[in-house]
């Protein structure tokens, strides 16, 4: 190889390099969540917290799994102040669908921590459930 050819393979990686940092998104943090919630009692009905990675007033929720056919309504809450997200209900007919919340009168904060919080909705006494949560 000579020097120019070396020098355009340089100039070529350092080009894609510098497109490639421009076009990369913000990523927001997701959390795994495994919840088991009942008609009488709520065993495990919270995700782990997660921090909020920007200003959206969207929160996303994709279920990946339930234990058996029903439904469960979860929230996003802001562990600091309790402040509560709309309501969305996850059902075992819509496995992999990525569903998507509002925080009320643009309440919600980068850099906060929050968690889903989940209660039975319908199916059996006790239902177990498993997806990815994004704040």
């Amino acid at each position: 190889m000579n020097y120019k050819n070396v020098k355009r393979i340089i100039v070529g990686v350092f080009a894609c390099v510098c497109v490639a940092n421009i076009t990369i998104p913000t990523i927001a943090d997701t959390v795994k969540f495994n919840i088991t919630v009942g008609q009488k009692v709520n065993k495990d009905p919270l995700s782990k917290r997660t921090k909020k990675r920007d200003d959206e007033q969207k929160f996303y929720v994709t279920a990946t799994a339930f234990g058996d056919i029903g439904s469960v309504r979860s929230t996003s809450v802001w562990k600091n102040t309790g402040k509560k997200s709309a309501t969305i209900t996850l059902k075992s007919s819509e496995i992999d669908r990525k569903k998507s919340g509002v925080y009320p009168a643009s309440n919600a904060k980068a850099g906060e921590y929050y968690y889903l919080k989940s209660v039975w909705n319908s199916g059996p006494s006790e239902l177990n459930v498993k997806g990815r949560y994004t704040p």
